[in-house]
């Protein structure tokens, strides 16, 4: 089922998603390994099963769930040779969604950011690894993070408690896409 580029990829996620956490301040909610109680609740429901707290979320539940909803969305989406922006792209898509994700990565490469991933988002990427290449893409989509969350820390005060370890993740994403082949 999942490839050694995935299994690399959800290690890194895995370190800084952490385990349960339902903080005041987090609009998510309570996750638990990164995945909210909402995401688990669907997952859940889809595959017939009763809904309970993301608390008691399995070690081989959320690999599945990473891998359904976030590394599948990646592959289907990008050449296999694009090892860092893939890299950098699931990533983004756990910590911010599929939707807000791409909405960011269309800013990024300059398409329209509605957060749907259709042809013409496609296209401006195609056109912006080609122009560009994978890495400094993929180093633009972290820059882009970045400023995202300065942005919201600007606009909501309370995010200030989280904005050292969103840095920190990002500057460990930097580090690590620049060691990627």
């Amino acid at each position: 089922m999942a490839s050694s580029e995935f299994e690399r990829a959800l290690e890194f996620t895995l370190q800084w998603e952490g385990g349960y956490s339902d903080h005041p301040n987090d609009p998510g909610g309570a996750t638990n390994q990164g995945v909210t109680q909402g995401v688990y609740d669907a997952f859940r429901k889809a595959k017939g099963l009763p809904t309970r707290p993301v608390r008691e979320l399995s070690t081989e539940e959320c690999r599945e769930i990473y891998y359904r909803h976030y590394w599948l969305p990646v592959e289907a989406r990008t050449s296999p040779q694009w090892v860092q922006l893939r890299f950098a792209l699931f990533d983004s898509f756990v910590n911010f969604g599929v939707h807000g994700g791409t909405t960011i990565w269309q800013f990024v490469c300059g398409t329209r950011a509605d957060g749907i991933w259709g042809p013409l988002t496609s296209e401006a990427t195609q056109r912006f690894v080609n122009a560009r290449g994978v890495l400094w893409c993929s180093l633009a989509l972290v820059g882009s993070r970045i400023r995202y969350r300065a942005r919201r820390v600007s606009e909501n005060r309370s995010q200030l408690t989280f904005l050292w370890g969103w840095l920190n993740r990002d500057t460990d994403l930097m580090l690590r896409l620049l060691d990627l082949r």
